[in-house]
């Protein structure tokens, strides 16, 4: 199979001609009247694993979504909910995920406006596409960055992989934190979404690992990024599940807030986030040039073997 952004480019791209879809370099669109719309479909054997309790699935499809609009300046509004539902799972199932499902709508304050449902003979698969209201009439796109902004994160990362790597162990009792991150994605408060439409110039969620998220702004806005590896906020503790701190920054499905400001604006987000409480870190800048670079302790490059996860192909 062709990798998942080589086949957004080449094919879906040229189908994509009005301006608010960016030429699908983005995670939203932009619709008229300062909405947004986003999009995640969750697989079963791909996002979620098999024996995940049912109702963390129907929060996790929620949230993967509201990181979306929390990243862009947008709160969310309203959703379309699309149910591929397997036959040989019970009754007992179906009303455990939307327990999961409607207890997110109601914490985040999202109407359902319709959907579709079908079966299959197999695995579970449910998507929602969820529209929000942009906080500012500046959306930060992913190509929007600059040349000297700096580079934020929200909350901390690593917990995704680390806590996949615990349940495939069998070690979720020693992990519990991590687990809980990986099943139920614990997001950045929705103030943060008020702060990166005041300030951001480019923003994403961290869905598919940081260096890839971080490579995907790069290129849309066609500049490089220089992050250290001793200022990112990662999980501790978890050398047991063979996770060094560089493995972290690929792993993927934090659904934390990845963003670009100007440095003119780092007091005011400092000051901000003391006065919200909210978990913002600067860990580095954009720059002239390509890709982004990693830096020791000693300000030396660190090779990364893996930048993150890309349908079709690890990158």
């Amino acid at each position: 199979m062709v990798k998942e952004f080589e086949f957004i480019r080449t094919l879906l791209s040229p189908l994509a001609q009005s301006r608010g879809a960016a030429s699908l370099k983005d995670d939203v669109a932009l619709l008229d009247s300062g909405l947004i719309v986003t999009t995640d479909t969750l697989v079963e054997g791909v996002h979620f694993l098999s024996a995940d309790p049912l109702d963390t699935v129907g929060q996790k499809l929620v949230r993967v979504n509201v990181s979306d609009c929390i990243a862009k300046g947008a709160l969310p509004h309203q959703a379309l909910f699309n149910l591929v539902w397997p036959t040989n799972r019970s009754d007992d199932d179906l009303h455990a995920l939307i327990t999961g499902l409607s207890s997110d709508l109601r914490a985040f304050d999202i109407d359902l406006i319709g959907g579709d449902t079908t079966s299959s003979p197999d695995r579970l698969v449910l998507s929602l596409t969820l529209l929000g209201r942009s906080l500012s009439d500046h959306v930060p796109r992913r190509g929007n960055a600059c040349e000297g902004d700096d580079i934020w994160v929200t909350g901390t990362i690593g917990h995704g992989v680390a806590g996949l790597r615990a349940i495939e162990r069998n070690l979720e009792s020693e992990f519990p934190q991590s687990v809980l991150h990986y099943r139920v994605p614990q997001l950045p408060s929705v103030e943060v979404a008020h702060l990166i439409a005041q300030h951001a110039n480019a923003s994403a969620d961290i869905s598919d690992g940081l260096i890839a998220d971080l490579a995907n702004i790069c290129d849309a806005s066609q500049c490089g990024a220089t992050i250290k590896l001793s200022d990112i906020p990662l999980v501790q503790n978890v050398s047991s599940l063979d996770s060094r701190s560089v493995d972290l920054l690929s792993g993927g499905d934090e659904y934390q807030c990845l963003f670009t400001a100007p440095q003119s604006q780092r007091g005011a987000i400092e000051a901000t986030a003391r006065q919200a409480n909210l978990a913002v870190t600067c860990i580095g800048c954009c720059e002239a040039g390509t890709g982004v670079n990693v830096l020791d302790a000693n300000g030396m490059p660190i090779k990364l073997l893996k930048t993150g996860w890309e349908h079709g192909g690890n990158s």
